[in-house]
């Protein structure tokens, strides 16, 4: 394709770091034909650089190399075709280290926490509950005297879904996939001692890490609050909100991760599709009338997005009402909102969509 041909080189960092970016976010660029992601320089990593490369390993490097390419082409001609022009710099934006808040515990020891946070921190004004970002590198979060630990390094649009949900103090709440823990958390911060949360993990591994956090930020006194569970799709409607942050492409992630980008095809978020669905179909099923469910991703594939939400509403015969806001940070969707990190100043992407269970 002619959008194929004109690529740029981008800056292709590869550790996520908590140190803030300042600036501007990068606007669109206006380009008709965007920039490819580099090549990482990984590819050639396993291959010895001492001796002359023998006929197989050279077949092995260009047959690699030749594998990455395809897949970079095939990748940027299926997002040119969602995002057209703006493609270049939303591409840039995604390759840039990721950009962190510290969310501060409510638990932990507010003397404390004022004396972990660099002296130019600021609060991040689009949340409600207290979430800082700072231009010096954060130091990794430490514990009061109390053992609690007091700060928690996210993305600030994570926290503004679990804003979307408009968490009442006394409310019973599902997360639907708590794992690893940042939205539970923030859900908990927003809770008083008469609500309740039930965070469910249906994976092992980041179950155990889920708990973790509760252990680790939730004082002993508090913790019967909160339970976590592995299959919450048996539940009756008893939740007044439910929120699930669905498995999804993560294409931040994967721009990032040499081995599973050369995996990726334009299948692979059609294989993610029914799980979304029907994630998003047992939580509307086990939310109150009059409930609320905040459905996100951290994924810019319209298809796994907007596209899921309309499937739901033409196959659902259940009496179902978007509910559409303005947010500070963003922009909206047909019917959500998505944070997108060349707009937001770093932040995202994470999508979310707030229905109203009616009857």
């Amino acid at each position: 394709t002619t959008a194929a041909k004109s690529l740029a080189k981008s800056s292709g960092a590869t550790e996520p770091i908590t140190k803030e970016r300042t600036g501007k976010p990068t606007e669109n660029s206006g380009l008709t034909t965007p920039d490819y992601p580099k090549p990482s320089p990984s590819i050639h990593q396993n291959l010895p650089l001492s001796k002359k490369l023998s006929k197989k390993q050279r077949k092995e490097l260009e047959k690699r190399h030749t594998r990455n390419q395809l897949v970079e082409t095939l990748f940027n001609e299926f997002y040119i075709a969602q995002y057209d022009t703006r493609w270049p710099s939303l591409l840039d934006a995604l390759r840039n280290p990721h950009r962190y808040c510290a969310m501060t515990n409510k638990y932990a020891c507010q003397e404390s926490i004022e004396s972990y946070l660099p002296s130019d921190a600021q609060q991040v004004t689009f949340l409600d509950i207290p979430c800082y970002v700072s231009n010096d590198k954060f130091t990794p979060p430490t514990v009061d005297r109390a053992g609690i630990t007091m700060v928690y390094h996210l993305d600030a649009s994570s926290v503004l879904a679990t804003k979307a949900l408009d968490v009442q103090p006394d409310d019973n709440i599902l997360d639907m996939c708590a794992g690893p823990g940042g939205k539970t958390l923030s859900i908990l911060q927003r809770l008083s001692h008469s609500g309740y949360l039930t965070s469910n993990e249906p994976s092992v591994s980041r179950r155990v890490r889920l708990q973790r956090v509760i252990n680790n930020y939730i004082p002993p006194s508090v913790r019967h609050r909160v339970s976590v569970i592995s299959n919450a799709s048996t539940y009756p409607p008893l939740f007044d909100k439910v929120i699930a942050d669905v498995p999804c492409s993560n294409e931040r992630h994967l721009l990032r991760n040499e081995i599973e980008f050369v995996r990726w095809n334009d299948r692979h978020s059609k294989k993610l599709l029914p799980t979304q669905y029907t994630i998003l179909w047992d939580s509307i099923k086990m939310v109150k009338i009059g409930g609320i469910v905040v459905y996100s991703t951290c994924s810019i594939n319209k298809c796994e997005n907007d596209g899921v939400i309309e499937k739901f509403l033409d196959k659902s015969r259940m009496d179902i009402e978007i509910v559409k806001r303005e947010y500070e940070v963003g922009e909206s969707t047909d019917y959500g909102w998505i944070v997108l990190p060349d707009r937001s100043a770093g932040w995202g992407p994470l999508y979310f969509c707030v229905l109203k269970r009616m009857k």
